[in-house]
């Protein structure tokens, strides 16, 4: 008991705040700003390893279309329309203002979220006092970390989530609290789960003795704003696709089922050499809390996030979570200082300028390194196998210009790269597939053109095997996926050899009948 209350008094100690006259090393500006330059760096070294994920294309093309006058839509013209099939309307509204001054569109989305991940270097730096080891450890690992460079290379909302987020925090932190409000208006409408930050720094307003009705007064005008507009273009303030992942995922629990385990791992530990650290992060963890380190508001907006789904256990993806790693990865800094005190490194001379500058610039380029060779070990297949395929393939069939018609559950780049009229299965763009629920029966109602399924035993053999004379009516035409570089092989696949789990593996029939 003695060691473990030392133990608490000593991670009690209140955070240090200023220019190192605590005795605690300091980053200078220059060193700072290079720790910024290597996340921005490392992150388009780390692009040409991962590809985009398919999702991110349904933004991109709500954006295209709102850029070129057809409305924040995802099928202009169709009679169900308006739906509002993305989770960030903010992020499309930026995207399309780019788009409309003619940049192309993915690489914007790439480049505002390097940038944006620059920036929240720099505002983990300062909520850490530019102390030395945290902020050097927690901006290099959030710089080096795969599964967090792949989110930001994914090209979707999480990095500007994370940057309004962490501006909100440092606004609050400064005093600003109609500044505060804003960031964390605007943070909500790039993913609804930015509410609990709203939640946070209310309550933090009050624990603080603050004016909270000056921090909600941004957050309400821009909330009455956008919810009325929703409301207004949508008939609902909520997005159509918040609704859809609810009512068709939440189906696929079946008793004893639990989401659980994969939540935990995606949040605290999504690669094995992460989970090896920690007894680190939770160190830091401890730390941040008990010394009321001014990155605590964000801390809890991570950690409520996880306590949401662990609650609601939906179906989550990697870029779910890139809140919560960006706060991992902070408590790693925080956990690695707290040991440095204890071993007592700051005795061997390190803050000098000389030793400490070249730690930062040696860490830099060991980061760069590592993350330079990421192609080499996973090497993007998906762009040119996948991506690349359904852009030749569309323009070879001229599926624009005919207008055609595709069903296909994987809805991002099938209807970036086409610009079909596209029967969602998943009913993320198209209501009626949330009554109409089977993909068979909706094929049948309607009779696409085309019919894109992922090649799995689950989709494969309701549509081949159940109802072969619907199956009759089509003839597969293609198959692209990650493995092949043909992509034509094995148009009927042996069925009940076939795995069951998702992978980027599409097979593409032809309506033979028209």
């Amino acid at each position: 008991m003695p060691l473990l209350r030392s133990l608490i008094d000593c991670l009690r100690r209140p955070e240090p705040v200023g220019g190192g006259n605590d005795g605690e090393p300091r980053l200078a500006r220059l060193e700072v700003l290079l720790l910024a330059l290597t996340v921005f760096v490392a992150r388009l070294l780390a692009s040409r390893a991962f590809p985009i994920y398919d999702d991110a294309f349904i933004t991109y093309r709500y954006a295209r279309n709102f850029a070129d006058g057809l409305g924040m839509v995802f099928n202009p013209g169709a009679p169900w329309e308006p739906i509002l099939g993305t989770t960030t309307p903010g992020y499309a509204v930026i995207l399309a203002g780019f788009s409309a001054l003619g940049l192309p569109m993915v690489a914007t989305s790439l480049a505002v979220n390097f940038l944006c991940d620059a920036l929240s270097a720099l505002m983990i730096v300062e909520l850490l006092d530019r102390r030395r080891v945290s902020s050097l450890v927690s901006v290099l690992a959030f710089a080096a970390i795969p599964e967090i460079a792949r989110v930001s290379a994914g090209g979707m909302e999480p990095p500007m989530v994370v940057a309004a987020a962490l501006g909100a925090v440092t606004l609050f932190r400064r005093g600003n609290l109609l500044g505060a409000g804003f960031a964390s208006a605007f943070a909500c409408t790039l993913r609804p789960e930015c509410v609990l930050l709203v939640l946070i720094l209310s309550v933090a307003c009050l624990l603080e003795r603050r004016s909270v009705v000056r921090y909600l007064i941004p957050v309400a005008l821009v909330g009455l704003v956008t919810a009325g507009l929703l409301q207004w273009v949508y008939g609902s303030p909520v997005s159509h696709s918040v609704m859809a992942k609810a009512a068709v995922h939440g189906g696929e629990q079946k008793p004893g089922f639990s989401r659980l385990p994969d939540i935990l791992a995606q949040a605290l530990g999504p690669s094995q050499p992460m989970r090896l650290l920690s007894v680190l992060v939770a160190i830091g963890a401890l730390t941040m809390l008990l010394r009321r380190s001014r990155l605590v508001p964000f801390g809890l907006f991570a950690g409520s996030i996880v306590a949401a789904y662990l609650v609601v256990q939906p179906k989550t993806w990697g870029w779910y979570f890139y809140a919560p790693l960006t706060a991992w990865v902070v408590c790693l800094g925080l956990g690695a200082e707290q040991i440095s005190r204890w071993i007592g490194f700051e005795r061997l001379g390190w803050h000098r300028v000389g030793p400490q500058r070249a730690l930062v610039v040696l860490g830099s380029l060991a980061v760069l390194g590592t993350v330079a060779i990421f192609p080499v070990l996973r090497p993007d297949r998906i762009t040119p196998r996948v991506y690349a395929r359904f852009e030749a393939w569309a323009k070879e069939a001229r599926i624009a210009e005919r207008k055609a018609t595709i069903s296909a559950s994987d809805i991002g780049a099938i209807g970036w790269y086409t610009g079909a009229t596209i029967y969602d299965s998943e009913g993320l763009v198209w209501p009626e597939a949330l009554e109409l629920t089977r993909t068979e029966d909706q094929i049948a109602k309607y009779l696409p053109d085309y019919v894109i399924l992922v090649v799995r035993k689950s989709r494969l053999r309701p549509f081949c095997v159940e109802h072969p004379e619907l199956a009759a009516r089509y003839r597969p035409i293609r198959r692209f996926n990650e493995y092949n570089d043909d992509g034509g092989e094995k148009l009927t696949p042996d069925i009940a050899q076939l795995p069951d789990w998702w992978e980027q593996d599409y097979l593409i029939f032809e309506r033979v009948d028209n």
